[in-house]
């Protein structure tokens, strides 16, 4: 059987190590990284970052175990860690798959047919015939209309593994699972945080104590809430940023300060520190499926009677199948 997946993240991996394991003749065409960019851009270095801050957590609470200790935080060997796990995981599914016989084909797909995708490389145009075919394209951060993403101070999830410059403050516009975790993650690295909840709750999908244990602990870290705020608009002039609200509120960061919540204590004194930024606008506003409405239409079609096939023999019926978030 001949299967082409387009996409290399966890759900193209899996399919492929399964696919070829079972004796399929499998191809897989991916254009960024073997891996998956959400995965290896996205899940490991937050992960990573979330347990550097927990150390510095932890050392700071040294002394109530009777211990003389302190640490600070070394952006450029952060940076170096996670670099190096994101090689090692790239590397080992690269082997992994190249062992098994997977061909790889660096570019992008489409699909030209009911059974023929068109792959791009920069050794030009393919031609693949399939017998069956997955579309595991994975997401991409959404970005809104009204934020232009300079890959300085306004960034998306992406950019910020670790941003540029710790921050000082740190502004985040959005308030589920992943704006929470920046949440945790930037306060416990030093910088001060703003939330933007555009509910009356982090977490809105979530139940309501759980949320409220979350908007505590913020509070205790000095993180301060914008509940029932939605922003409507970023902007940036030299080092300041400014975000609206569309019930008039705002939030501002400039050199030297933050603007409603304090600052640290060695830049009050205007004490410099050239680990730290001077502010940053951190975009988790969910994520773009560019396929739901062809997820619709999908779901609308399999709900109609069944249709005899076109055409007999082996593969009469269409085979595309999906997996990750398309």
């Amino acid at each position: 059987m001949r299967f082409v997946i387009i996409g290399g993240g966890p759900a193209g991996n899996t399919a492929a190590t399964v696919a070829a394991s079972l004796g399929a003749e499998v191809t897989m065409i991916e254009r960024e990284i073997i891996g998956g960019a959400a995965h290896l851009h996205d899940c490991i270095p937050s992960k990573a970052m979330v347990a550097t801050g927990n150390e510095l957590a932890d050392l700071a609470r040294a002394n109530t175990m009777g211990l003389d200790a302190g640490g600070k935080l070394d952006v450029p060997a952060l940076r170096r860690r996670i670099s190096g796990m994101e090689e090692t995981l790239r590397d080992g599914v690269t082997s992994l798959l190249e062992s098994q016989g997977v061909r790889l084909l660096r570019g992008t797909g489409r699909l030209v047919g009911a059974y023929a995708v068109e792959a791009t490389t920069e050794s030009g145009v393919e031609q693949l015939e399939a017998d069956a075919i997955l579309l595991a394209t994975g997401s991409r951060p959404r970005v809104p209309e009204w934020v232009t993403i300079d890959g300085e101070r306004i960034l998306t999830t992406r950019q910020a593994y670790p941003p540029p410059e710790i921050p000082e403050h740190l502004v985040v516009i959005g308030s589920g699972v992943t704006g929470v975790e920046f949440t945790h993650m930037f306060s416990a690295l030093g910088s001060q945080v703003s939330l933007i909840v555009s509910r009356q709750q982090v977490l809105p999908t979530k139940d309501p104590e759980v949320a409220a244990v979350l908007e505590n602990e913020f509070i205790r870290r000095g993180v301060k809430l914008l509940k029932g705020a939605r922003a409507v608009s970023v902007g940036r002039e030299d080092d300041k940023v400014f975000i609206a609200c569309d019930d008039g509120r705002a939030s501002r960061c400039h050199r030297g300060g933050v603007a409603g919540r304090g600052r640290r204590r060695d830049h009050a004194r205007g004490e410099p520190d050239e680990r730290r930024g001077d502010a940053l606008c951190r975009l988790s506003v969910g994520r773009r499926q560019p396929g739901l409405a062809r997820r619709a239409g999908a779901e609308r079609r399999r709900s109609r009677p069944a249709r005899a096939p076109a055409h007999g023999g082996r593969g009469a019926r269409r085979r595309a199948h999906r997996g990750g978030e398309f």
